[in-house]
Order: structure tokens, then C-alpha cells, then sequence
């Protein structure tokens, strides 16, 4: 993954984040397997905790652990270090459904690292991949219900940002969104995790 125009190198993917699908479509389309950053809980997760391991995850702790090493401190590492396999990062912080994309976090973007922005969609006739308001063994039922699932996946340029952006991680997340945005047709929305916390309470009883 490096730039054309400058020759910059880099090792972060960063993608909207529709579906826990996008995980292992991103493995699969990427020239090298990478590592993404997910939830601390993943590693208690049987089979998928082991793998996340070995695919040199970064773990996001809410507890916040003060002798961790931070989430954005992880990502510096992995982007000036290319011993690591590339890491995707989902900036919007959760999934959403396929309609919109959420603010992005800035942590990717803190360091002034050049980027890879991919974008993730999954048209669909009946069943959408993305509806995550219903549980998770009727989710992969419905799916295997249809006679196939569709996804497009979008690989932007290498994105390299300029001194302003550099100085302003904000700013370079927020631009690094509206490529995607434009790319995927997805819609542009300021609901929080917070927000999505809440409708799936509400909708759920």
C-alpha cells in the first residue's frame, strides 16, 4: 500500500464499519492478512479470541487500564513499524447499517501516518448483512437463507496528509471520511456510539 505520487508507504487501513462481516472480507481482500483494533471482550470469545492473537490485534479497553499502552499509542507503533502486518481501523468506533457513517475517532489519524481508506457497502434485495438490531443466531440464519449475500468493497488511494492535516488530526479524520463518503454513497450522519447504545436498548425491550 504506498503512494503513487510520493512513494509514502502506508499501514493502516482505515474503512467505515457496517457489518462484523466487514472483518473477515477485509482478511480475505487484502494482499497481506492484517490485524485490526477490537473490543478487549474479543479475546474471551472462543476460536476467535485465539485468532484475533494471532493476527496481532490491538484490544480497546473501556475499563482503561492505566498500564496499558494506548489504543493510539499501538497504532504509531504499527504505522512506523512495518515488522507488523497492516492494521484496519474502524474510526466510527462500532458498526452501523449500511446507510450511514457515523463521525470517525481520531485515534488512526493522531500521528500524521498516511492511510488506506477502503469502503465497505452490501447491497441487498431482502435481507440486509448490516441489520444488527436482531440477535446473532437469527442474523447468520437469515443469511445462510439466501441464495448468496453481495458486497462491495472499495480501495481508495493511499491517502497522505498535508501539514495542516498533520497538525489537526480533526480535520484529517474528517476528510479521510468524506472521501469515503463520496466513494461509498453511504450517508452522512452525526449519531454517536452512545446513541446506537441507546436505539438497540429501546428497540430490544
Amino acid at each position: 500500500m504506498v503512494c503513487k505520487e510520493t512513494g509514502e508507504r502506508a499501514n493502516i487501513i482505515v474503512s467505515n464499519h457496517s457489518s462484523y462481516l466487514d472483518i473477515f472480507l477485509l482478511m480475505t481482500a487484502s494482499e497481506d492478512v492484517p490485524g485490526f483494533v477490537a473490543k478487549s471482550e474479543v479475546q474471551k470469545v472462543p476460536l476467535f479470541g485465539w485468532i484475533s492473537h494471532f493476527w496481532r490485534c490491538i484490544y480497546v479497553d473501556r475499563a482503561g487500564s492505566p498500564k496499558a499502552k494506548s489504543v493510539t499509542e499501538q497504532i504509531h507503533e504499527r504505522a512506523v513499524s512495518h515488522d507488523f502486518p497492516p492494521i484496519v481501523v474502524f474510526p466510527e468506533g462500532t458498526t452501523t447499517n449500511n446507510l450511514f457513517i457515523l463521525p470517525f475517532k481520531t485515534g488512526a489519524f493522531v500521528g500524521g501516518h498516511a492511510v488506506k481508506p477502503v469502503a465497505i457497502k452490501y447491497p441487498y434485495k431482502y435481507f440486509s448483512p448490516a441489520w444488527e438490531s436482531c440477535h446473532f443466531p437469527y442474523h447468520v440464519l437469515r443469511m445462510f437463507l439466501q441464495v448468496y449475500n453481495e458486497c462491495e468493497i472499495y480501495w481508495l488511494p493511499v491517502y497522505v496528509p498535508n501539514e495542516e492535516e498533520k497538525q489537526n488530526p480533526a480535520l484529517y479524520a474528517q476528510n479521510v471520511r468524506e472521501a469515503i463518503l463520496e466513494v461509498s454513497k453511504l450517508k452522512d450522519s452525526g449519531a454517536s456510539l452512545e446513541d446506537k447504545i441507546a436505539f438497540l436498548k429501546a428497540k430490544r425491550g
